[in-house]
């Protein structure tokens, strides 16, 4: 019978010392299971071999000490110190030295040839992951940062799409229709649909429209609010931002169906929110656009809409106001400090003149 939990495949490993029997068994045992869970299975094996305490030291102390003999006359004090302990460091502490870029020793030289020893769990080189295997894996990774960069071509990517001004401008009009209406019967598409509306007429996020948000006029200007209740607030936003962000909508007609949405249904906790209406605000931008539009591109809907519209209607940081597009729109959604990712990941959507 084949052995192929984790636990035995690493044990063929660590106590048989035989990687090539553990990779048939491995591949035996996951070779009728979804891909996913090959792929986890390896990185699990792996994992424990690496922090399995009764591997450490065992079959690298001799080749550790025979280098330390060899290169006796070129190893400085440090050195000695280091390689010394580097015998008592866990093993995959050990491998990230043997496999580091940076040099461990005085010299390049020395860190090179240290490199060449390999770690105690030699066997574990032998064991590897079938090449069809590996490959399959190697383009699902290469298709998820595509998609993550905005750049994929082998499949439509959630956030990033083509539009025109013109197809901008018919989702807002869309919205600004839906939001007129406010008014929600028993149907249950009414409700949805309204929620979407709201969360791309001011950028906010699903528990926030439905739960925690609160929107106070803005003294002479009605496409502008002041916002309280907003979800993952770091710490370092605190007392600093000014709470005021663009509208593409008057606010009583926001503020108006804000209310009748509430009024239909509440929840106890943000978790409901999201459990009950993700997938149900989803489907409703299919239903209203004709497109799937995920979280990330309705949020780049409104902030697309917001700076083409800055100078005509919510006069949202302009005139003395010196910033870039992109400080314009991280403001906007209400983030002082925009991490590096957060600026790629909200300014993805593509508009063509």
């Amino acid at each position: 019978m084949t052995k192929g939990t984790i636990t035995e495949i690493a044990n063929i490993i660590s106590k048989e010392r035989d990687g090539v029997k553990a990779t048939n068994n491995y591949v035996a045992f996951y070779e009728t299971r979804p891909f996913r869970a090959r792929l986890n299975a390896y990185h699990q094996i792996r994992k424990q071999v690496y922090d399995d305490d009764n591997n450490r030291n065992k079959y690298y102390f001799d080749r550790v000490a025979t280098f330390m003999e060899d290169y006796k006359d070129e190893l400085t004090e440090e050195d000695v110190f280091k390689l010394k302990r580097l015998l008592r460091l866990p093993l995959n502490k050990q491998n990230q030295i043997e496999h580091s870029f940076k040099s461990y020793l005085s010299t390049r030289q020395l860190s090179l040839k240290l490199r060449e020893i390999r770690t105690c769990i030699a066997p574990l080189y032998d064991f590897k992951m079938p090449p069809d295997w590996k490959s399959q894996a190697t383009r699902q990774v290469k298709a998820r940062r595509e998609i993550l960069q905005g750049v994929s071509t082998t499949r439509e990517n959630e956030g990033h799409f083509k539009l025109s001004n013109e197809q901008l401008m018919d989702i807002i009009i869309k919205a600004r229709e839906i939001v007129d209406s406010p008014t929600i019967t028993k149907k249950t598409k009414e409700y949805p649909n309204l929620i979407v509306s709201l969360m791309i007429l001011t950028g906010r996020r699903l528990v926030e429209v439905c739960k925690t948000m609160t929107l106070l006029p803005v003294e002479g200007n009605e496409f502008q609010a002041r916002v309280d209740g907003i979800a993952k607030r770091r710490e370092d936003q605190q007392g600093i931002l000014s709470d005021v962000i663009p509208l593409l909508h008057p606010l009583s007609k926001i503020q108006e169906a804000l209310e009748s949405a509430r009024r239909h249904k509440q929840y106890t906790s943000n978790e409901e929110c999201a459990l009950k209406m993700a997938s149900c605000t989803t489907a409703a931008t299919t239903r209203l656009f004709g497109c799937r539009l995920s979280h990330t591109a309705r949020r780049n809907i409104y902030l697309e809409a917001a700076y083409e519209n800055k100078e005509k209607e919510s006069r949202f940081l302009v005139g003395d106001h010196a910033v870039s597009k992109r400080q314009w729109m991280n403001m906007a959604l209400y983030m002082q400090k925009p991490r590096l990712e957060d600026i790629d990941y909200y300014t993805r959507i593509e508009i063509v003149k």
